[in-house]
């Protein structure tokens, strides 16, 4: 992952969500719920915006976690937890 000035974030469901170092095996990932559409900086403020995520980055549930809290991402062949940081609305 890259570093910033600014945290790693990811806009999902209204709702924006940090990049955690903590990694998320496949046997916790559930459903693919969306992908990473638009790469925004320094900060993203829509659904499906990351500011230093690649595009076509998917973001999936985590099995047990309510979607509003966390979800993981997949960023360069690894998935990180990502939890929620404030509301975009």
């Amino acid at each position: 992952m890259q570093s910033s000035d600014y945290p790693i974030e990811v806009a999902w469901n209204d709702l924006s969500y940090g990049i955690s170092v903590k990694e998320v095996s496949k046997e916790e990932l559930g459903k693919q719920i969306g992908e990473v559409k638009r790469q925004k900086k320094p900060m993203p403020f829509e659904n499906g915006d990351a500011n230093y995520i690649a595009v076509g980055s998917k973001i999936f549930e985590i099995k047990g976690t309510d979607i509003k809290n966390a979800i993981a991402v997949e960023i360069d062949g690894k998935t990180y937890e990502a939890t929620k940081n404030r509301s975009l609305k």
